[in-house]
């Protein structure tokens, strides 16, 4: 069930929601959702993800966001 929920009805509406939105949306969306994982354990079942974790995610979330609006203004 978890399978199923977890990854195929989100897939779904992420092909849906894509159709939507601009192509830097999708690209930021599609990186960073898993950083996120261990601040939605957080908030499901309490489990606080270490220093390194944080540090990390951040790390990640803005090369992702620097990457992805650089490429955005080069393609304009």
């Amino acid at each position: 069930m978890l399978g199923i929920v977890q990854i195929g009805l989100s897939s779904i509406l992420f092909s849906i929601a894509i159709k939507r939105i601009s192509a830097v949306s999708a690209i930021l969306i599609a990186v960073i959702e898993p950083v996120f994982n261990p601040i939605w354990v957080f908030f499901a079942i309490g489990e606080a993800p270490g220093a390194n974790a944080l540090i990390g995610g951040g790390i990640i979330v803005l090369a992702v966001t620097i990457a992805s609006i650089i490429n955005a203004h080069r393609r304009e």
